[in-house]
């Protein structure tokens, strides 16, 4: 069934003296246009439509993760926002709580084998992303270091020496990933 929409323009405060509000924004009305009605999405999906969506229904070691991370993008993250920490480059105490939060919550391990103190097995790119996603809602530098950890990781996981897997992938070193983020961020902080 066709229905009958309107084509509008939706300006801020320079609007011509014939707009009218809408929902607190200025829009003027060009013409009208027909198109097809269908049902529309008023909000974005829930867990549950995101799961069936991206495939990770069945998984429930995911589903933990992604609340997890909601958990610190909400609660620690949230704080050090509006605490303004992300006005600095400096690397702050606050930020490192913000690390330490990911240990706790098991974002840092998410990278890491079970044999190695992680919780996932195979492939780790879906879980990474969802824990990134459910981060930037809030900050994407928060978003960056989750990720940073891992891809420090990345190489000595793949190709390291003898001695560096010895050093950085020792069971449950979920601190090693940290620190290998600590000092990407800190050698990408402007003095």
């Amino acid at each position: 069934m066709a229905l009958l929409a309107k084509v509008i323009q939706v300006t801020s405060h320079n609007t011509p003296v014939h707009s009218h509000y809408d929902r607190g924004l200025r829009t003027k009305i060009y013409g009208y246009s027909y198109g097809y009605r269908g049902k529309i999405m008023l909000t974005l999906p829930g867990d549950a439509v995101r799961q069936i969506q991206w495939r990770f229904a069945d998984r429930f070691d995911l589903q933990m993760l992604v609340q997890s991370a909601r958990g610190v993008a909400r609660g620690t993250v949230a704080q050090l926002v509006a605490a303004g920490e992300r006005n600095t480059h400096e690397w702050t105490p606050g930020k490192n709580s913000m690390m330490e939060a990911f240990d706790r919550a098991g974002i840092t391990a998410a990278f890491m084998e079970p044999e190695e103190g992680g919780f996932i097995s195979g492939p780790k790119n879906l879980a990474l992303s969802l824990a990134a996603f459910e981060l930037a809602w809030v900050d994407g530098g928060a978003a960056t270091a989750s990720l940073a950890g891992s891809l420090a990781l990345a190489p000595i996981h793949e190709r390291g020496t003898p001695e560096q897997l010895k050093h950085y992938k020792k069971p449950l070193r979920a601190s090693a990933a940290r620190r290998g983020a600590q000092d990407l961020a800190r050698s990408l902080c402007v003095d």
